[in-house]
């Protein structure tokens, strides 16, 4: 029988190279039990799907990320089924094209964080890749503190996950500045945010990018600095600016017509 630490370790090895280095099992069980079954809100946000008691597998990234993508934007840009010129998130597209890539068998299959009934930020709490933290709805992990990404959860139909949860998940306390002070950020950009993107359609994309960015910073660490992302997959992340033509390679001329 396939043992789910197995499969996880198969998942770490595959994906290692393409910037995927955060990797949590959970049975989907605990997923779902987490939602009301009387609520029928609650009825797309469950994984129904597949058998409760199969593994399922979050992953997510750090900044080591962004320039394995670059690198691979660079080589494959204009190559159909590797990176189309018209994809409008070549970051998505990548995410999708590598994570699918495990997935060999209509029994193995992948949802995605673009999908708006997946709960993953639940998903990565009871798998112990983050906490939630409450007052301001970031996943906060041990090591690299806010500055991590949920991609999407891969789900293993006739393989069984942990029985039992695995250890909770720990950040280091933050303190009681950090609390005040992310809370009160929190407020703000979502307040800026409120006011700003219903009707008038007046929001400035670089403003809100800055106050949800003082977010993170309000839950970083001195020790976890190292870890913010850089500038540009910065403005990537909060769509400030999609330009990648700065990878582009210079064309080489065309060749005259015969």
């Amino acid at each position: 029988m396939v043992k789910w630490h197995d499969v996880c370790e198969n998942v770490k090895l595959a994906l290692k190279n393409d910037g995927f280095d955060l990797v949590a099992p959970f049975r989907l069980s605990q997923y779902n039990a987490l939602f009301d079954t009387h609520d029928a809100k609650n009825s797309s946000i469950k994984i129904t799907d597949a058998p409760e008691d199969c593994l399922c597998v979050v992953i997510g990234n750090t900044k080591r990320l962004w320039p394995i993508f670059e690198e691979y934007y660079k080589a494959n840009i204009g190559k159909e089924d590797l990176m189309p010129r018209e994809e409008k998130n070549p970051l998505d597209f990548y995410v999708k094209k590598k994570i699918d890539s495990i997935c060999i068998a209509d029994f193995v299959t992948a949802r995605y964080q673009t999908d708006s009934s997946l709960a993953i930020q639940k998903m990565a709490k009871i798998s112990g890749m983050a906490i939630l933290h409450e007052a301001t709805h970031m996943s906060v992990n041990r090591k690299y503190g806010p500055w991590i990404s949920l991609r999407a959860v891969v789900i293993f139909h006739y393989v069984k996950g942990p029985e039992t949860p695995l250890p909770a998940h720990e950040v280091p306390t933050l303190t009681s500045e950090m609390e005040r002070e992310s809370k009160e950020a929190f407020e703000e950009a979502a307040e800026y945010y409120r006011k700003n993107s219903e009707g008038s359609g007046s929001l400035d994309k670089s403003k809100s990018a800055e106050l949800w960015i003082k977010v993170r910073d309000c839950l970083t660490s001195d020790a976890q600095k190292e870890f913010r992302y850089d500038e540009r997959q910065m403005k990537y992340h909060y769509d400030i600016d999609r330009n990648l033509e700065y990878l582009v390679p210079l064309q080489m001329e065309e060749e005259p017509a015969s």
